[in-house]
């Protein structure tokens, strides 16, 4: 007896080799993974944002918006990995995903200068100049990039899709140079021409550049969005010593 039982699960084994997948497997499994990484990263945008909002921009300042801070605030939802607000101790995430706050000089062309003027109070962030933003960015992990490409495959952009919806300042950063005019002064008619070298590729329907200034942040070392997603290490002689920290990152940007 115990002999036809091993028979016929070697069979019923041999038999499965032949079944078809299924044809919704990404859409039950595959995506639901991504989806999981993405919800991640927009609950801290959110949460930096809010916080951001919530000080008014006579108080906030540009920098990190440091998750320490955005979990003891309550800004983070209770029982979010690596935050409990009870207890400070245990506020220990590792710093995989990162938020800043971005002052601009909208007068500038593709938003490549800051401000001037910070520290000070109130706040450099309130001049009739500024143009401020919350910029959140991450690695993509290597699971959710196309194997021959290196670039972020569709299950990536689907998990984009269906956790954050279509038209929203989200996707993943990419270089690509462009030109605009932009009218920054409806009272005077005053115009700039912008010039993007990076911009963000996902599910949004037009052309959405980085600010430039964002591009070229330095700022935090290798936790600076420069070093993370844009620009490797060089020494003096131009050979790379430390290549840049991602091969791409998910980047969400929106305006405060």
């Amino acid at each position: 007896m115990y002999i036809w039982v091993v028979l016929a699960t070697f069979i019923a084994i041999l038999y499965s080799f032949n079944l078809t997948t299924r044809s919704d497997m990404r859409e039950i499994y595959v995506e639901p993974q991504a989806e999981a990484i993405v919800s991640k990263m927009l609950l801290q945008h959110r949460a930096a944002e809010n916080y951001a909002r919530d000080l008014g921009f006579n108080s906030y300042y540009p920098g990190e918006v440091n998750f320490d801070v955005l979990c003891q605030q309550n800004y983070l939802p209770y029982g979010l990995e690596g935050c409990d607000p009870s207890d400070i101790s245990k506020i220990s995430r590792r710093q995989e995903i990162h938020s800043r706050i971005y002052c601009l000089d909208k007068t500038s062309s593709g938003y490549s200068k800051s401000v001037t003027g910070c520290p000070g109070s109130p706040s450099c962030c309130s001049q009739e100049n500024a143009y401020n933003y919350v910029v959140t960015y991450a690695c993509v992990p290597p699971k959710w990039r196309n194997i021959k490409t290196g670039k972020p495959n569709n299950d990536l952009l689907n998990a984009l899709k269906n956790v954050v919806g279509v038209g929203v300042n989200i996707g993943y950063a990419d270089f690509e140079e462009k030109t605009f005019l932009r009218v920054y002064d409806e009272a005077t008619m005053g115009t700039v021409q912008d010039k993007y070298t990076m911009r963000l590729v996902g599910r949004e329907i037009e052309w959405i550049g980085i600010p430039e200034y964002v591009v070229n942040d330095t700022t935090g070392g290798k936790t600076s969005f420069n070093r993370m997603c844009v620009e490797s290490l060089e020494d003096e002689d131009g050979k790379v010593v430390d290549p840049k920290v991602c091969s791409y990152c998910m980047v969400y940007i929106t305006p405060i």
